[in-house]
C-alpha cells in the first residue's frame, strides 16, 4: 500500500473523541455575524480574540476574565440574536480541522452540573461511548471549592475554577486506537443577560500517550469494550504504526433555556492527531466524534430512571474501596462473557486480544481504576433500563 493511502486511511484514526484540538493558539472564525441588540454586527476579530482570551487563561491566571471582555462571543453564543443563520464555522489553520455545533440536553443546568462537576462520580458513568476512564489531580479547584451546581442556585457573580483532569477515551471506530492524556481545564460560571452561563475551556497539557489497541464489542451503542494495553491499531493498515493526539483545545457553552427547564449547549472543537507528526484528521471526523459522545451523554443524563447524582457518586466511592480480589470477583462472569462474544469475533480472536481475555482473565488484566470504570458502567447501564453484559446487575452492588 502507498504512502498516500496509508494517509487516507490514518485520517479516520480520530473520528471518536469530543474533545477538540489547537496548536498556537490561534482560532479562525468564519461568518462570525451576530448581532448585538443595537443590530450591529460583531466582527470575526472581536469573536477570535474573545475566544483566545478564554484560551490562554486556561493556563494563564493573569488574563483577566469579565463579562465585558467576553462579550463578543457571549452575543454570539448566548445571545437572542444568534440564529442558526449566524452559526460560525471555525477554519481549518495550523491546528487543523474545526467545528462548531449546538445542541439542547434536556435536563436544567443546576441537574448537568451535579452530576457532570462531582468529582467523586466517574467520567465512564456519564459519557459512556466515549470516555474510559478520568480523574481531577490533586490540586483542581473543583476539590476546595462549593459545588457548582450549589452556587448556580443563586448565581450572582463569576465564578472561576482551574484544574487538570487526566482522561482514557473509547477505541475509535476505524482504528481500534484509543489514548490517554492530561487536560487543563478552565471553568466559569456566571450570570449573563438574565441567564447562567456556564463554559467549560480545556486544553490538553501535551501529545497523547501513544495509541493502544482497543476494540468495540458488538453494536457501538451497547458501550462495551475491550483494551489490550498494545501499541498501534486494529486496522490492519495502521497496526505498525505510533500514532498520537498532538493537542487539544475546546470552548464549550451550557446555558439556560427560556424556561430554565432545559441545558442549551454549544460548542467549538478542534482536533489534531495522526502519525509522524502529520495531522490527519478532518471536520467529518470531528462531527461523528462529537455526535456519538452527545448520543451516549444524553441517553443517560436525559433518562427518567438514572439514579440521583449522590447514589451515583457514593457507589463510585464504594468501588474505590472495595479490595481488588472483590472488584476482579465482580467481573468474573463479565470476563467469561467477553471471551465467549471473543470467539465469534474476528478482532477479539486476535492474539493481542487473547492475551488479556483467555481463560476469563480480563477483569484481572485491568487496574483498580479501569475495572472500576467497567463496573460503574454497568451499574448505569442497568439503571437506566439497558442490558449490562453477561447480567452483570446482579454483581454491581460492593458490600459495605
Amino acid at each position: 500500500m502507498n504512502t498516500g493511502q496509508n494517509l487516507r486511511r490514518c485520517g479516520f484514526l480520530c473520528s471518536a473523541f469530543f474533545v477538540l484540538l489547537l496548536s498556537c493558539g490561534i482560532v479562525t472564525v468564519q461568518h462570525a455575524a451576530a448581532k448585538t441588540d443595537d443590530q450591529t454586527p460583531r466582527t470575526s476579530q472581536e469573536v477570535n480574540s474573545a475566544l483566545d482570551t478564554l484560551l490562554a487563561a486556561v493556563t494563564d491566571k493573569t488574563i483577566p476574565l469579565t463579562a465585558e471582555n467576553l462579550e463578543p462571543l457571549l452575543e454570539l453564543v448566548v445571545g437572542k440574536n444568534a440564529t442558526p443563520d449566524s452559526l460560525p464555522q471555525p477554519s481549518k489553520n495550523e491546528a487543523g480541522s474545526g467545528i462548531f455545533l449546538r445542541d439542547t440536553i434536556n435536563v436544567p443546568l443546576t441537574t448537568f452540573l451535579e452530576y457532570c462537576y462531582d468529582p467523586a462520580i466517574s467520567p465512564a458513568a456519564l459519557f459512556p461511548a466515549s470516555v474510559r476512564l478520568g480523574h481531577w489531580k490533586p490540586g483542581s479547584d473543583i476539590f476546595a471549592a462549593a459545588p457548582l451546581w450549589k452556587q448556580a442556585e443563586n448565581l450572582n457573580d463569576m465564578h472561576i475554577l482551574r484544574g487538570t483532569e487526566y482522561e482514557e477515551i473509547t477505541p475509535d471506530h476505524f482504528s481500534g486506537c484509543y489514548y490517554g492524556y492530561d487536560l487543563h481545564r478552565l471553568l466559569i460560571l456566571m450570570p449573563w443577560n438574565g441567564k447562567r452561563v456556564f463554559i467549560s475551556v480545556s486544553r490538553q497539557a501535551g501529545p497523547s500517550g501513544v495509541g493502544l489497541k482497543g476494540a468495540i464489542v458488538g453494536d457501538d451503542s451497547d458501550w462495551e469494550y475491550v483494551y489490550t494495553g498494545v501499541e498501534g491499531g486494529t486496522a490492519r493498515a495502521i497496526g505498525w504504526m505510533d500514532t498520537y493526539m498532538y493537542d487539544s483545545a475546546s470552548v464549550t457553552f451550557f446555558f439556560d433555556d427560556e424556561t430554565a427547564s432545559r441545558t442549551r449547549y454549544a460548542m467549538f472543537k478542534w482536533l489534531k492527531a495522526g502519525w509522524a507528526g502529520l495531522n490527519v484528521v478532518k471536520k467529518s471526523h470531528i462531527q461523528s466524534g462529537t455526535e456519538r459522545f452527545l448520543k451516549g451523554f444524553k441517553a443517560v443524563i436525559e433518562s427518567p430512571r438514572l439514579p440521583p447524582a449522590g447514589e451515583i457518586a457514593t457507589y463510585a466511592e464504594k468501588l474505590k474501596m472495595q479490595p481488588e480480589e472483590e472488584q476482579i470477583a465482580s467481573l468474573a462472569r463479565y470476563s467469561a462473557r467477553l471471551e465467549e462474544i471473543s470467539a465469534e469475533d474476528s478482532i477479539l480472536k486476535r492474539d493481542d486480544f487473547q492475551q488479556v481475555l483467555r481463560n476469563g482473565g480480563y477483569g484481572a488484566s485491568l487496574t483498580a481504576e479501569q475495572r472500576a470504570g467497567v463496573l460503574v458502567k454497568q451499574y448505569i447501564k442497568h439503571q437506566i433500563g439497558k442490558s449490562p453484559l453477561a447480567g452483570l446487575e446482579q454483581h454491581t452492588q460492593p458490600e459495605g
